[in-house]
């Protein structure tokens, strides 16, 4: 999944040359068990992963009051299908 996911290539980069090119998830864990700047390295990475995607889901949730607000009523729950 981490060398797939083209959302996160440029937060990659950094962690790819921590792990010398190998993203499985044991040299990630070897690595990171066995040195600070190793774990700091996927630290951030998930903290920006995850700011990123707190940000792409806010933006979801936005259009998704936006397109069906003049649908919405009180007792109404909402239903929108550009939430996954």
């Amino acid at each position: 999944m981490l060398e797939i996911c083209p959302a996160s290539t440029a937060q990659r980069a950094t962690l790819t040359a921590m792990a010398r090119d190998d993203l499985l998830l044991t040299t990630i864990v070897e690595r990171v068990i066995s040195n600070n700047e190793s774990w700091d390295v996927v630290r951030i990475f998930c903290e920006k992963i995850m700011s990123q995607k707190e940000g792409d889901e806010g933006v979801k949730i936005a259009l998704c009051l936006k397109s069906a607000s003049h649908k919405l009523s009180a007792g109404n729950m909402l239903m929108c299908s550009t939430i996954p």
